[in-house]
């Protein structure tokens, strides 16, 4: 029996976002939000981390439009640069290339292919030929950092569902758009976290490159510093409390770990500096991360965003919240 093309539903997977949406907000140290019961899980032992650790002073990177006239040409798009206070813009039909002056932030897409086809699904390619991919194209266009780590791929669907009109019967298609190989990075060892540190590639039709998003700031070493115990971190949260969680609950930290903080692209950051990352388990089958800043007497800026609610959409935007964590 012939299935009517009635789409009754369609729900995206985006990994650009769902993966890279904040999942807290940061009150001032001090301002508990909830009175909870925090507490480690079990078999868990807080970290043994260095009495003191090093402060880098963030470059200023030179973002000029003679400068991004070069990479866009580099990259096969040829066109005027389009240039304001925060920004320098190529574009030329569905290719753009934008660099944020503040961070350097680069994003580089085809608009065209970058969100996929449902109508039209690509012929993705497999895992380890969509790294090697990725990986020759930032090396070939100057854009691979001597420090990034290949972190893992994932693969942004639609889920379609249609419904029979004969029977009322409804069925459901997963569909893979564009796959992202994602690189990490590390400063003096510790992971960078935070919405200022991504290094992606996009992956369409056969294997293509459609898009690279990369916000990776330079730095030189500032001076150490003395830093809380991860003691006296843990009862920083517990002062500070954990949003979304009622109060009364007990939570169970699962992990913790030393990290360095990177600002949201648009910032303009003057320093990396160490905070704690505590994963915490807050039930319903939800774990979210804490930043304690690890220096409290020059606490980094870090985002009070609360996790925003996205609407349905009608086809993933992989960069719509990038800038915005």
């Amino acid at each position: 029996m012939a299935i009517g093309a009635i789409i009754a539903g369609v729900s995206f997977t985006n990994n650009s976002i769902d993966e890279q949406l904040p999942s807290k907000a940061f009150p001032e140290i001090g301002a508990p939000t909830t009175v909870i019961n925090i507490t480690l899980g079990a078999g868990m032992a807080l970290p043994v981390i260095p009495d003191k650790i090093m402060v880098y002073k963030v470059k200023k990177p030179e973002v000029t439009a003679e400068k991004v006239t070069a990479l866009a040409e580099t990259l096969g798009l040829i066109g005027d640069v389009s240039e304001d206070a925060n920004r320098c813009i190529v574009k030329h039909d569905s290719l753009e290339l934008e660099v944020l002056k503040a961070s350097g932030r680069l994003f580089y897409r085809d608009s065209s292919k970058i969100y996929g086809d449902i109508n039209n699904p690509p012929n993705l390619p497999l895992k380890e030929t969509a790294i090697k991919s990725a990986k020759k194209f930032l090396s070939d266009n100057g854009l691979m950092p001597a420090d990034a780590e290949f972190s893992k791929v994932v693969t942004d669907t639609a889920e379609i569902a249609r419904k029979d009109p004969a029977t009322g019967d409804v069925s459901t298609e997963k569909i893979d758009l564009v796959m992202q190989v994602i690189f990490d990075r590390k400063i003096n060892g510790f992971p960078v976290v935070g919405a200022g540190s991504k290094l992606k590639v996009y992956i369409g039709n056969n294997g293509d490159v459609v898009g690279v998003y990369k916000c990776w700031r330079e730095y030189e070493p500032y001076k150490q510093f003395t830093i809380l115990t991860p003691s006296q971190a843990l009862e920083r949260l517990r002062e500070k409390g954990i949003h979304r969680v009622i109060t009364g609950e007990e939570v169970k930290v699962k992990e913790v770990y030393l990290a360095y903080y990177a600002e949201p692209s648009p910032e303009d950051q003057e320093y990396f500096q160490p905070v704690y990352v505590f994963e915490v388990d807050i039930g319903r089958g939800e774990i979210v991360e804490e930043y304690i800043p690890a220096i409290p007497e020059i606490e980094p800026k870090i985002s009070e965003k609360p996790q925003p609610q996205l609407p349905e959409r009608t086809k993933p935007a992989p960069d719509e919240l990038e800038d915005d964590e």
